[in-house]
């Protein structure tokens, strides 16, 4: 318990009172006086007597007690009553953060992001339910539990988004017969006895029509684009990360609407064969303030915290802790301790499903420091056409740990420009050596050579497709183009990923036992990137794997990296591929970075050999 202390957030019930009703009588307390009171706690978590959770009041009794106060019983079975009347009267919003993303009808794009049992997919329903139906404003989820009461303009289609029907069936739609109004539901209600009762069949007609005339549609993105493609939606409510795609076909009609508005309530984990979901994906860019979608957005973050222990039991969340939170740290499993980043606290996941699925931003992004002139500089290029150019420029240290510290990448680039710029990135200069008459077209071309005035190269490294490949226009061969503007590349590996991705993962993976270079405690990779190769970190961060058309059952082969937008990992790849070592001896101005380094004096020349256990080298 002493462990779990350190993390308890209570902020979000700030101002926040509860009313217990025991045999002790009446109480109102905070949350914080609640934990403190462990026989109360005691009470609310027995099993084997009589509890009624009402709002925020929360009634417990022995049944014998019960008996010996018939008055307390009558008065709480017309409580039990009005609650399966009308539970929405008496919803209370879990923490401060809940109540605000329920209020907030400024912003017309909301997400309420949340570990999970936050009750996320709950608190968005009932931000649904108060703009869609007719309520009154004397209920108690608006006169006691600061929900800002919403008067009933007209009756308006909503859109439920989930993954698949399944989840409908399982979780919304019980959901939203658990919490709506009997009169609103009508012959749908599950203790309807009058005649002509209904259910909602999702296969055929998935609506849910209520008495006011709201219309509540499911749609399933599984199904494809149609469900979002088709009828005009007022509301969208979408639980969890739904894709890009359907919302931009919802949207479409959406924006419309007078008041239109999308509401998201999800899990900012990383679902695997999703590249929607997690650390860099769409909806990402949107909480993380990228891009909007042409939309007024607010962004709201809950906490397991935030709900009570009668609903969420503190046992059950002290078990959740253990699982996700102190055994990966015991284990130094970095992916689950990310995963668990997402499960337990509600941070953006990056991992499971990456390529890289060891990427840390935490272990693997470091502040830029100038490099040393005589570490070993390596340069990787992608040549773009159809899709950016892109190029990499990284550094190998003494110790063999390579340093990517430049990103760069552009569109609508000829070779030759593409080639001038990385020369002039580099700090290097360009001198005219001659010219070339093409033997194919007779044209005539200025032949250049890079002065290496500024940063000094072992090589640049070039895509193996690329180098071997003659453009249309010239004949010539591509790597010819780019040795013409100054730029001389080497051919780079044409692998696929069955070969390089193992290669890539071993120069990511953390070992426990090395010092990491900046803060020297356990725990580093081979490779870091700095923090202003922005491109980069996004595109790794968003480098999935996707499905390929194959019967074959192994991982490797039925998936592979996706080509979207994986113009820098590209040059990532062709630079690990070609193996950057550290050439020469190190100074010592090396110490400050690495104290095993012993540089020796001027007698004698010391040649430092790092040896790495997975190269040799």
């Amino acid at each position: 318990m002493n462990s779990i202390e350190k993390y308890r957030d209570l902020s979000n019930h700030d101002g926040i009172v509860y009313t217990f009703f025991t045999e002790r009588g009446r109480q109102d307390l905070s949350y914080a006086q609640y934990l403190a009171d462990k026989e109360l706690m005691a009470m609310v978590n027995d099993l084997s007597r009589y509890r009624l959770v009402v709002g925020r009041m929360i009634f417990s009794y022995t049944m014998s007690y019960l008996v010996d106060h018939p008055e307390k019983m009558a008065i709480l079975r017309d409580t039990e009553m009005e609650n399966r009347k009308n539970p929405l009267r008496f919803f209370a919003p879990s923490g401060n953060q809940i109540l605000a993303y329920i209020n907030d009808f400024d912003n017309d794009l909301c997400i309420l992001d949340a570990a999970n049992r936050v009750g996320k997919t709950q608190s968005m329903l009932v931000k649904k339910l108060i703009n869609s139906i007719p309520c009154d404003p004397s209920w108690e989820i608006f006169s006691k539990y600061g929900v800002k009461y919403r008067p009933f303009r007209q009756p308006r289609n909503v859109g439920m988004a989930s993954y698949d029907l399944g989840f409908h069936r399982k979780t919304s739609l019980p959901m939203l017969l658990s919490w709506l109004p009997k009169a609103e539901l009508g012959v749908y209600a599950k203790d309807y006895k009058g005649k002509g009762a209904r259910q909602v069949n999702l296969n055929n007609v998935p609506e849910l029509p209520l008495t006011c005339g709201t219309v509540i549609n499911f749609a399933a993105i599984s199904q494809g684009q149609t469900p979002f493609e088709g009828n005009v939606r007022d509301d969208w409510a979408w639980d969890e990360q739904g894709t890009e795609a359907a919302f931009d076909g919802a949207d479409e009609r959406t924006r419309t609407v007078p008041d239109g508005r999308h509401d998201f309530a999800l899990t900012p984990h990383k679902v695997e064969g999703r590249p929607d979901t997690g650390a860099g994906s769409w909806i990402n860019k949107i909480a993380s303030g990228e891009m909007t979608k042409g939309r007024s957005v607010g962004i709201y973050h809950g906490q397991v915290w935030d709900v009570p222990d009668w609903i969420y039991p503190e046992k059950a969340k002290i078990q959740a802790f253990e699982k996700w939170v102190l055994e990966p740290e015991r284990l130094q499993d970095d992916k689950a301790m990310r995963e668990g980043q997402a499960r337990f606290f509600g941070k953006w996941h990056e991992s499971s499903g990456l390529v890289i699925d060891e990427w840390d931003s935490r272990k693997h992004v470091i502040e830029p420091f100038e490099i040393p002139d005589h570490w070993s500089r390596f340069r990787a290029v992608d040549h773009g056409d159809m899709h950016p150019a892109a190029a990499l420029w990284g550094a190998v240290s003494p110790a063999g740990d390579l340093f990517i510290y430049r990103d760069w990448l552009r569109k609508g680039l000829v070779a030759s420009q593409v080639a001038k710029e990385i020369i002039e990135l580099s700090g290097n200069k360009r001198r005219k050596i001659g010219n070339y008459n093409n033997p194919k077209t007779g044209v005539m071309y200025d032949s250049y050579e890079e002065i290496q005035c500024g940063e000094a190269y072992q090589w640049t490294v070039f895509d193996a497709r690329a180098f071997s490949h003659t453009t249309k226009d010239s004949g010539l061969l591509l790597s010819k183009l780019y040795k013409l503007a100054g730029l001389a590349v080497k051919q780079g590996s044409g692998k696929d990923s069955d070969h390089y991705v193992p290669i890539l993962k071993e120069w990511f993976a953390i070992d426990k036992n090395k010092p990491h270079f900046v803060t020297g405690e356990p725990g580093a990779p081979r490779i870091y990137v700095f923090s202003t190769c922005t491109d980069f970190i996004r595109t790794i961060k968003r480098w999935v794997w996707v499905e390929r058309k194959t019967k074959s059952t192994d991982r490797l082969a039925k998936e592979s990296p996706t080509k979207k937008d994986d113009d820098l990992c590209d040059c990532m790849k062709l630079m690990i591929q070609a193996n950057p070592r550290f050439r020469g001896n190190p100074r010592a101005s090396d110490r400050k970075y690495y104290e095993e380094i012993d540089v020796y004096g001027p007698e004698k020349e010391y040649v430092y050999k790092p040896v790495d256990k997975i190269t040799g080298y």
